[in-house]
């Protein structure tokens, strides 16, 4: 976004579910077959794999779209690792396991990888046209290797417009999540507590009697 915002481009691109889940499709089996082949060459993904992966979503017939991908071939050193032997106090490549470390060495890959792109794939980056978009990772320590897929969709010669509604509905998409999320973790808690399971139902009121909840007998 950071990219597209230099380029003119200020309107943020729309995260799609399910290009982000195509997006990691397409990492994870470029961690396999690297991993069964040791090779970069070899192994990458067709167009034809690409074209095939973008058919079978639910897409707007018509739709353009542009693919990047990046391989990084430096693990421990992406990620500020002192060794790749590892140590009893930390994770398996020799780092300490925090969320700090975790999120840095995220927005390290993140900018390798869009610099990247921006060097190699300019046109791509700052199409005007991309509407929405989406983002997979795949990291293989046996390997030393990590992928990183985007996925931008949009009609070419179409620029995309703002719409309030759509963020607003994004927005409030993100809200109904965490109270989902805060609701399952409270009734695992409550579960694990063997307190017993809450009780639902509609709240009934009878024209004889509209200010009180009228009794019904539990099934």
């Amino acid at each position: 976004m950071e990219r597209r915002s230099e380029a003119g481009r200020p309107l943020p691109l729309v995260l799609h579910e399910g290009l982000a889940a195509a997006a990691r499709s397409l990492a994870q089996t470029q961690r396999l077959r690297v991993r069964e082949t040791q090779s970069d060459r070899a192994t990458r993904i067709l167009p034809s794999e690409i074209q095939a992966m973008l058919a079978s979503l639910p897409l707007p017939p018509g739709f353009d779209a542009a693919h990047l991908h990046f391989t990084s071939t430096e693990l421990p050193s992406l990620f500020g690792l002192s060794s790749s032997t590892g140590s009893s106090s930390g994770t398996p490549m020799g780092g300490k396991n925090t969320g700090e470390d975790k999120d840095a060495s995220a927005d390290i890959i993140a900018r390798e990888a869009v610099g990247l792109w921006a060097a190699r794939q300019a046109q791509d980056v700052t199409w005007p046209c991309a509407a929405i978009c989406g983002v997979g990772a795949a990291l293989d320590y046996t390997v030393n290797r990590g992928f990183v897929v985007a996925l931008l969709v949009g009609f070419e010669g179409v620029a995309p417009e703002a719409d309030q509604a759509v963020v607003k509905r994004r927005d409030e998409k993100a809200v109904f999540r965490r109270r989902m999320a805060a609701a399952t973790a409270a009734a695992d808690a409550a579960s694990s507590a063997g307190a017993a399971e809450p009780s639902y139902g509609a709240r009934i009121r009878t024209l004889g009697n509209p200010s009180q909840d009228a009794v019904i007998n539990r099934k």
